[in-house]
């Protein structure tokens, strides 16, 4: 029965092998170009601000919608900081969001040890951003979350992605070049 079952498979694999193959060599293609735009930011574009911790742990992130089914739909946004509000400038604002909530790098992973060890620096921080996500964290007694941990999280998941792709491109070689050589008997 299982010989049976095997027997199935490697036909519809040698049957179908080129499209098997080319499906796989196009998955790591998007993998190598996924790879390729994942790149860390130069330090000198973060922006980086003093700021005033007012609060270390769990946030959410709301999203708005519009239309016949508007209202606002919130999201786990993992761990985050957040700070006295050093954007706006108009009075009325700054009551309205005395607090800026900003989350933490999603690809840093901060664990809760982390998220102490940056309550235990300090209420004055020196924070660098980088598209609304804190990206480094400096407090009085030294850097809390390092610009160079982030950049070698970043070249850790560009080595996974790479893999991933050679991984893809050798299973599509290994059907295409094995099943042609598998002879079927009818």
């Amino acid at each position: 029965m299982e010989l049976a079952a095997n027997a199935k498979v490697l036909r519809w694999f040698r049957e179908y092998r080129a499209y098997c193959s080319i499906g796989l060599l196009v998955i790591a293609g998007l993998m190598l170009m996924h790879r390729a735009e994942m790149r860390a930011p130069a330090e000198k574009t973060l922006t980086v601000r003093d700021a005033m911790l007012k609060y270390v742990g769990p946030i959410e992130k709301a999203i708005s919608r519009s239309g016949i089914n508007h209202g606002t739909t919130k999201f786990d946004a993992g761990l985050g900081i957040g700070v006295a509000n050093y954007i706006d400038h108009d009075e009325l604002m700054l009551r309205l969001r005395p607090v800026l909530y900003l989350p933490f790098a999603s690809i840093l992973s901060v664990t809760q040890e982390q998220a102490g060890a940056v309550e235990a620096a300090g209420p004055r921080l020196r924070i660098g951003i980088h598209l609304g996500e804190v990206v480094t964290l400096e407090g009085t007694a030294g850097p809390v979350l390092s610009y160079q941990a982030y950049v070698g999280k970043i070249e850790q998941r560009r080595d996974f992605w790479l893999m991933g792709a050679i991984v893809a491109a050798a299973v599509a070689l290994a059907i295409y070049v094995g099943t042609s050589r598998v002879r079927m008997r009818e």
